[in-house]
């Protein structure tokens, strides 16, 4: 038994979670019919939650294998809540938001509406916060409705990047929104003017204030 438990600790430490992942889910099925009882379920049930916290945590989350552990699990909602507390930052909570989304697809629930709307408020949020490093985080984003948020980010400078991405994800008119941003541009500009001199040597300042 100590040698088993050894070698998985092994496992893990080495981040073969899948691995570790099988041996323990293939070492719990066996024990159902036996006497034996190496791992209790709630060892199970914790090592499962830790390995999920772990694939989300990554710079590029493993949504798939994520997904195949917690189909194993028999308190999936339980689950679920544990990563929404655990996983703090901001890039962590896309990836949660991600992966919920795709669960609640997968069970046919309305909920991946709301997972939807709260990756793409996330996301776009630590996007402007690229843009604006002194932006602060709105302490009740997640309770901000989406067509809120958007009207926000319509009155800001974007990139021309973040601006296409903006118009796949909500269907925005690309041209329209191209040449709002062109207007906001130059209403962030300082006053912009020229002198002019007539023929008889007589300046005149003309200050351009208005972008239409």
């Amino acid at each position: 038994k100590d040698r088993f438990f050894c070698s998985l600790e092994q496992l893990l430490k080495q981040k073969l979670n899948m691995s570790a992942f099988a041996v323990i889910r293939y070492v719990f099925a066996q024990q159902q019919t036996s006497n034996v009882n190496i791992l209790p379920p709630v060892f199970v049930s914790t090592v499962g939650k830790k390995i999920l916290k772990y694939m989300l945590s990554q710079k590029d989350p493993e949504y798939l294998n994520a997904f195949i552990i917690l189909r194993s699990e028999k308190n999936q909602l339980e689950c679920l809540d544990y990563l929404k507390q655990t996983l703090k930052n901001n890039s962590q909570r896309i990836a949660f938001s991600t992966f919920s989304e795709m669960y609640n697809k997968y069970k046919n629930s309305d909920e991946c509406v709301v997972d939807r709307e709260s990756r793409l408020k996330l996301y776009y949020y630590s996007e402007l916060c690229k843009q604006y490093p002194n932006l602060k985080a709105p302490s009740n984003l997640d309770s901000i409705g989406i067509s809120e948020f958007l009207k926000d980010l319509e009155k800001r400078q974007l990139s021309v990047d973040l601006l296409k991405k903006l118009c796949k994800d909500f269907g925005w008119n690309y041209q329209k929104m191209l040449v709002r941003q062109i207007k906001i541009v130059l209403n962030l500009q300082q006053l912009d003017f020229e002198i002019k001199t007539d023929q008889f040597g007589k300046e005149e300042v003309i200050v351009r204030t208005s972008v239409e």
